[in-house]
């Protein structure tokens, strides 16, 4: 593409295109279709020098790659970055791929609306706006692309939107997920909360059975059969209480 771009006689170039939405041919620019796509080709080498220069890449992680019988290759490198900083990598690529989206569509589809006016007016503005809902796969349906090339870039762009939103779920989970400190830390805070419980119902027991045993001496049992029932029903928690922490100590 880079050898046919630059071409004078492709400079001035075009041919028909029938758009379904007006029942009207268009006269669109070979060079607009090459630039489309040598856009999005370009946009690959963006971001592999990114991760050429970062330390996945380098003679060390090469040479520990091998060792383990794998390649230090460029899928090692972008898989090392989202699993590193997946959260910090995502608000740049999706502003990234939403300008690059936005500028095809303003870049096709405004020669379509320069020759017909009841077509979409794709301003920077609304093609940043149609290429922002179909990344978050919205689609809002108030504008889309009637050329070709416009579809194809929106089906793009599709694709794009749905990877970046696993990416975003995966990069959250990644975020909030415990490190082993701090799952033990959990685990024994709320250990000692239990702990806590158990000995305010402990203490809620004896006094339950403080006023059975008194009411009991004074053949009063007939009349206080709740204090009975009572009882039981926290000595049956406690017991509860008790096995849950001893689970929970024997896991950590």
């Amino acid at each position: 593409l880079n050898i046919v771009m630059p071409s004078p006689p492709l400079i001035n170039v075009t041919f028909k295109e029938f758009v379904y939405t007006v029942n009207t041919n268009i006269d669109k620019r070979v060079d607009t279709v090459l630039i489309t796509l040598m856009f999005i080709f370009r946009f690959y080498h963006i971001i592999k020098p990114m991760l050429l220069y970062s330390v996945y890449m380098s003679n060390r992680a090469f040479r520990i790659t091998r060792i383990y019988g794998h390649e230090c290759d460029l899928m090692f490198a972008l898989k090392s970055l989202f699993h590193r900083s997946s959260l910090e990598i995502f608000p740049f690529m999706y502003c990234g791929l939403v300008i690059l989206v936005g500028t095809l569509l303003r870049f096709n589809e405004q020669q379509a609306y320069n020759q017909i006016s009841s077509l979409k007016n794709f301003s920077w503005g609304n093609s940043l706006w149609c290429s922002i809902i179909t990344m978050t796969t919205v689609g809002y349906g108030d504008f889309f692309p009637t050329t070709n090339v416009g579809r194809l870039v929106e089906v793009l762009c599709t694709f794009l939107g749905v990877f970046m939103s696993s990416l975003a779920v995966v990069g959250l989970l990644n975020a909030l997920a415990f490190s082993r400190g701090e799952d033990i830390a959990f685990h024994l805070v709320d250990i000692l909360e239990r702990k806590k419980f158990m000995m305010v119902k402990a203490v809620e027991m004896m006094t339950s059975l403080f006023q059975y045993n008194h009411k009991k001496k004074k053949k009063y049992l007939d009349k206080y059969t709740n204090s009975k029932r009572e009882f039981k029903s926290i000595a049956y928690n406690l017991r509860i209480l008790k096995l849950q922490s001893y689970d929970q100590n024997h896991t950590i």
